[in-house]
């Protein structure tokens, strides 16, 4: 175990932040963040002034959007009646290119076409007049809880995507696709992950659930061939503008279940240049849920991965149950040689929280 690295910033370091519309404990309109959750009975949100690890630019955002939701002749939304109209503020602000997206959330299912079409000018106006803004969606949702992930955006301001650098390449960012919400401390982290995985020009790399493709891409350099896998069309479409981004040719990217497609994958037969790769290796870079068991089993079953370089955001829970099924003995429904884990890495990506990153590296036990 390696000590925990730092974040090379410790305040102002989220480059996404999702601003919560409701109600304060006096009934008046908010954007901020909720004190506690609505399942604990906690609905009342307040400004983020006091929070440190929100950076002041987003900040001002969120007093411009405050003051355009108290002029507003339309409500917020409330939790408890789901009535009201603005919902929730994202914002995304890429530290090196300085470029800003925002998204706004919000439910007209009651309003009249026309109505609602004055209503977005105005909140881009709003917006787009105080501060430098890049991208601008709107996304419509009634809903009860939280949208899929897949959930339809509408642009109606500037282009269609931010872009990020990270370890001196150049990514494409959409406004669905998962990025790392510290920048430096993912710089920090992939490359520790790009230590582990150890890859040459002879080593596939299996880059799963690989978002944008900035992992596999960052170890593209390194690697004989990178393949991506990814269940979110738009991110796996940004993955392959960022590889061409830049000029990186030796990277391809799957848009599926890692489930669904994990064994063919591995089982597909070498050709040509592939022909000269001698080993594998699987970085993993799950949500919190962890990987699915047929992707566990499908990296147990098919022998030529030899190391797995897996980075948890949950790793007091998921990776735990990961590591079982990865290091478990053989069984009926498991088959292949079990890994066991030679090395594990702590990064802090969430500074002034409880969260760390962790990176856990296993490799194949030999045959007895």
């Amino acid at each position: 175990m390696q000590p925990i690295a730092p974040s090379p910033a410790l305040e102002g370091y989220r480059n996404k932040c999702e601003f919560s519309c409701g109600y304060d404990a006096d009934r008046n309109p908010v954007v901020g963040f909720r004190f506690g959750t609505y399942k604990d009975g906690l609905v009342s949100v307040g400004a983020p002034d006091e929070c440190i690890n929100v950076p002041a630019t987003m900040k001002a955002m969120v007093a411009t959007f405050q003051t355009f939701l108290n002029q507003s002749s339309l409500p917020v939304y409330d939790v408890l009646t789901h009535q009201g109209v603005w919902r929730l503020l994202t914002i995304r602000a890429s530290v090196h290119t300085n470029e800003v997206m925002v998204c706004v959330q919000a439910n007209p299912s009651a309003l009249d076409a026309d109505v609602w079409t004055a209503a977005k000018a105005e909140l881009v106006e709003a917006l787009t007049s105080k501060h430098a803004i890049t991208s601008f969606f709107v996304q419509e949702y009634s809903g009860v809880s939280a949208p899929e992930e897949d959930h339809p955006v509408v642009h109606v301001y500037g282009k269609s995507h931010i872009e990020e650098e990270l370890l001196g390449l150049r990514f494409r960012i959409s406004a669905n696709a998962f990025f790392q919400v510290n920048t430096p401390g993912a710089e920090a982290l992939y490359s520790l992950v790009r230590q582990f995985t150890a890859a040459d020009a002879k080593t596939q790399v299996y880059d799963v659930c690989c978002g944008t493709g900035t992992i596999g891409l960052c170890l593209a350099a390194d690697a004989g061939k990178v393949v991506g896998i990814e269940l979110c069309k738009a991110a796996t479409d940004d993955a392959a503008v960022n590889a061409s981004l830049n000029n990186i040719s030796n990277a391809t990217f799957i848009n599926a279940k890692a489930e669904d497609v994990m064994k063919n994958v591995l089982r597909t037969p070498r050709q040509g240049n592939d022909l000269l790769l001698e080993q594998a290796v699987a970085v993993v870079d799950p949500p919190r849920a962890g990987l699915h068991v047929k992707v566990l089993r499908a990296l147990r079953e098919v022998n030529p991965v030899t190391r797995i370089v897996y980075v948890s955001c949950n790793p007091t829970g998921s990776l735990v149950e990961n590591a079982a099924t990865l290091c478990g003995p053989e069984t009926s429904n498991l088959k292949g040689r079990a890994f066991k884990p030679v090395a594990a890495a702590p990064v802090d990506m969430f500074p002034h929280t409880e969260h760390c990153e962790m990176i856990i590296v296993f490799e194949r036990q030999p045959k007895n």
